[in-house]
């Protein structure tokens, strides 16, 4: 098993067999129509032309008892989509699909009130694996190709969970409801409640957002464990609140002005590390099954400040090679 990771992207490819592939041609005439009812031929605001990708948007039932269903957008690759794996982005160079998930979220919904059926990890992955096995009757010409997980933040929890499941379902799947699981893809995953709290104030320390005074009040008051924290802590907390006022949390290297404070990067912005033009895009650390990465000048959501960086990671990860050593 192997992973690559970015300074937000976890990665984890299985090998799986291939099975044969269907087209679009050897499609017979029902499925394609229920395809067609959920196709994408024109948005509010969009240029008269055709685009020059099928996109495809609607909803999965998921639990029929319950009224659940989760909403998706499918969009092809533009070049040879046939050829091309699929990545299933939750968050929500490929074929994408798009998922609101869990029921309740974004435009996807459910019937039952949350005190009948409350949400959790374990539902929301449960629910999105039905949605993938009844996707994948609604489109079967995609169900042969590698298939990849990828989302960011709280999909530190979707993803794995997501993973886990599909690898544990795939052992006992019949042949038409087995998927061609390949691997997962993490941008800057949330994981752990605690630990994250407290990368939080050690990546704010390291890049001298907070004082001294202040991290050592963090270490002498705060256990992030604790249900109920402390009086001196939480004063910690709005001290270190207040200055996140005035700095993009999420992407405190942001070429944008944003929040209304100055765009002190705005004279740098032509310096963005790119190994294209010789510049550092990043770096890497490779362990057994995982690799590590951290892009240069990215924030929260790598593809949103560095899109160039990111799609190199993006291609060589389904390319299943390691991201290059020198300029390229």
């Amino acid at each position: 098993m192997k992973v690559y990771t970015l300074s937000s992207l976890l990665l984890s490819t299985l090998v799986l067999t291939l099975a044969a592939r269907p087209d679009a041609g050897s499609l017979d005439a029902a499925t394609i129509a229920v395809q067609e009812l959920d196709r994408v031929l024109s948005l509010p605001g969009q240029p008269s032309y055709s685009p020059a990708f099928k996109q495809y948007s609607g909803y999965v039932t998921t639990d029929e008892y319950l009224g659940k269903a989760l909403f998706y957008w499918f969009f092809e690759a533009t070049d040879k989509p046939d050829e091309k794996p699929l990545v299933l982005w939750l968050n929500g160079a490929a074929n994408l699909l798009f998922l609101d998930s869990p029921a309740g979220v974004g435009f996807s919904y459910t019937n039952t009130s949350f005190e009948k059926d409350p949400p959790g990890d374990n539902s929301t992955a449960h629910g999105s694996y039905t949605f993938l096995v009844r996707w994948f009757q609604r489109f079967p010409q995609h169900k042969a190709k590698e298939f990849y997980i990828a989302g960011e933040s709280y999909a530190g929890h979707y993803v794995p969970q997501l993973a886990k499941i599909i690898v544990e379902e795939n052992k006992m799947a019949s042949k038409e409801n087995y998927i061609n699981f390949k691997g997962i893809l993490i941008g800057n995953a949330y994981m752990d409640g605690d630990t994250d709290l407290w990368g939080i104030v050690d990546s704010a320390w390291h890049h001298a957002i907070i004082s001294d005074n202040l991290y050592s009040d963090f270490q002498k008051n705060c256990n992030f464990s604790m249900v109920d924290l402390s009086p001196e802590c939480n004063a910690a907390i709005a001290q270190f609140d207040a200055l996140y006022k005035i700095i993009d949390i999420y992407s405190l290297y942001t070429d944008r002005c944003e929040l209304g404070y100055p765009d002190f990067n705005n004279s740098i912005s032509a310096q963005v590390g790119r190994t294209s033009s010789g510049r550092v895009g990043g770096w890497t650390v490779v362990y057994d099954g995982l690799i590590f990465v951290t892009v240069r000048g990215a924030g929260h959501m790598v593809p949103s400040t560095q899109p160039d960086q990111a799609l190199e990671l993006f291609k060589h990860f389904l390319a299943n090679k390691n991201l290059p050593s020198k300029p390229f």
